[in-house]
């Protein structure tokens, strides 16, 4: 019978990266810890590194993104 494929919420995601990051655990024993391979977890990682601006407010290409969806709107009617 196949393994059901595992389901992480962002927010645990965020933690077990944020432990790494802040020495709490090493990448190796976060791994171990939470049966995750190191594959996965640098994936984490560079989807962190990638949206932190988000977080500080850095929302220009987001703003983008609404003004297109908003001019593609107008043009449907």
């Amino acid at each position: 019978m196949a393994q059901k494929r595992r389901n992480f919420s962002p927010q645990f995601k965020a933690r077990v990266v944020l432990e790494v990051l802040s020495g709490e655990r090493t990448a190796d024993e976060a791994c171990r810890h939470y049966k995750l391979s190191q594959a996965l977890l640098r994936r984490w990682k560079q989807q962190l590194f990638d949206s932190a601006a988000l977080a500080f407010g850095d929302d220009t290409r987001l703003e983008r993104q609404r003004q297109r969806i908003d001019e593609l709107e107008r043009q449907l009617g």
